[in-house]
């Protein structure tokens, strides 16, 4: 549920801004699907057990963690910058920064 609410920030704020582009593909799936998913379940949640401050605190330790080991990590490590299989300029478009 915070990784959803996290795509939607990122995919609405953030990623567009680094790209200098108004809209980051995503944005409108996150805010959606998973912002609304994710509320909905917030009030299922509470209504069944109250949520407490630890269980908050471990809800974003697990989220980061997620987003550390599965969307950072393997970006980070597995990158090849001489890879056969480089997008091309058609691809890539007015995103090519100068790179």
């Amino acid at each position: 549920m915070l990784s959803g609410f996290g795509q939607a920030v990122g995919h609405g704020l953030v990623f567009n801004r680094l790209a200098k582009d108004r809209y980051s593909p995503g944005f409108l799936a996150s805010l959606r699907l998973h912002v609304p998913i994710g509320i909905r379940y917030l009030h299922a949640l509470r209504d069944e057990v109250p949520i407490g401050r630890a269980d908050w605190r471990k809800a974003r330790i697990y989220t980061i963690a997620f987003a550390a080991g599965s969307v950072a990590a393997p970006n980070v490590l597995l990158r090849d910058k001489n890879s056969k299989y480089r997008f091309t300029a058609r691809q890539v478009g007015r995103h090519t920064g100068g790179r």
